[in-house]
């Protein structure tokens, strides 16, 4: 099996993979596929093509590698087909795997988002709240969603080093199983506005609507 190299990577977390490992905790993905299990995958979908665009970039600047786009039913709706971008490459998931784990239930924030600078943890709650992230205007509040409580109390740790306020509540889903971090005071939604905000045009609109009505 041919060995495709990436680039040397430093210990210093640039913007671009902070992006990568927030993407694979929210809705990408990271594993090893084929029947001889020697296929390493890292994915990404969405129904967003900017996001797609930006993790296919964030990809080529971390690892050197080109992406492959392609389409595949969703996840979390089967009936659905969503874009997908990926790449296969032992080395990247090698990589990857220094910031695990990953999957669902029992992904956590490295320490290096929590010991990492003020900008890298601005991006990796921006890029984790653009997936699991939902502004809900009527009701004045953000929600940020996981099947995952213990990693949501560790992403609540690090708004709150913005002093942004939050509690969970779970019983969210079609199972309901699902728990949400909550940011619904006055102020913390002003500090999440100024200081974290969204990737997105869309949810940056709404947000931008939701601060509108507080007042």
């Amino acid at each position: 099996m041919r060995i495709n190299l990436i680039k040397h990577q430093s210990s210093k977390l640039t913007s671009s993979k902070t992006r990568l490992i927030a993407r694979l905790k929210a809705d990408g993905s990271i594993f090893v596929g084929g029947k001889r299990k020697t296929n390493y995958f890292l994915k990404y979908e969405s129904n967003n093509p900017q996001e797609l665009e930006q993790f296919a970039n964030d990809l080529r600047e971390v690892y050197g590698l080109e992406p492959k786009f392609e389409m595949h039913k969703s996840g979390k709706k089967p009936n659905k087909f969503l874009k997908q971008v990926f790449i296969r490459s032992k080395l990247a998931f090698k990589d990857m795997q220094k910031y695990g784990p990953f999957y669902s239930k029992v992904w956590r924030v490295p320490k290096e988002i929590k010991e990492g600078s003020r900008e890298t943890k601005i991006e990796f709650l921006r890029t984790f709240a653009e997936d699991e992230g939902s502004v809900i205007i009527e009701q004045k509040k953000i929600r940020i969603y996981s099947t995952n409580k213990y990693g949501l109390q560790q992403i609540s740790k690090l708004l709150g080093f913005f002093k942004i306020k939050t509690y969970i509540e779970n019983g969210f889903g079609e199972k309901r199983n699902v728990f949400a971090i909550i940011i619904k005071e006055r102020e913390s939604l002003l500090l999440f506005k100024k200081i974290i905000g969204f990737h997105s045009v869309r949810k940056i609109q709404k947000l931008n609507k939701l601060i509108t009505n507080l007042s």
